[in-house]
């Protein structure tokens, strides 16, 4: 009996250490948990800020490409203009042309009508440099635009391309 009370002694002893232990692996497990918990929440957080800054991107990038439109159709409106004047330049032409049939066949009036003519010519080739000054202007806007666009693309290629990281 005494031997049975000794083995059952030793044996709850054994279980108590065990116990103690397992309390022991629970609080260190416990420890790890919250430790992992706020690392994840902290990972959380930087994600949030970086989708937020994303979102700021994105948002950026939509404004830009809202000016591009505008510019773009500035430009379309500036080049409906420059054909709008090179129809008028064209019409005066044409004016220019019946003026000097109408000189050659009154030949008292032609020294008069030849200074009027030379003065349209001369305002028709000012407009006719104004309006290729105003092309060789409308094509650079053109490149301009052209290259603000794909820089918008690679802009926004490289932001999706971050968005595949990030997911």
């Amino acid at each position: 009996a005494v031997k049975k009370q000794d083995g059952i002694k030793s044996r709850e002893k054994a279980l108590e250490d065990k116990q103690k232990e397992l309390k022991d692996d629970r609080v260190a497990w416990e420890a790890r948990l919250t430790v992992k918990g706020d690392q994840l929440l902290c990972e959380a957080r930087d994600l949030e800020e970086e989708r937020e800054g994303v979102q700021a991107m994105n948002v950026s990038i939509d404004l830009k490409k809202k000016q591009l439109d505008e510019e773009i159709n500035k430009v379309k409106a500036v080049q409906h203009e420059l054909l709008q004047k090179e129809v008028q330049i064209k019409e005066k032409q044409q004016q220019i042309l019946k003026k000097e049939e109408t000189v050659i066949r009154n030949s008292e009036e032609i020294v008069s009508q030849r200074k009027e003519l030379d003065m349209n010519q001369a305002q028709i080739e000012k407009e006719r440099q104004a309006l290729e000054a105003s092309e060789e202007r409308i094509s650079g806007m053109n490149k301009d635009l052209q290259n603000r666009r794909n820089n918008l693309r690679k802009s926004k290629n490289d932001l999706n391309d971050e968005k595949q990281i990030y997911i």
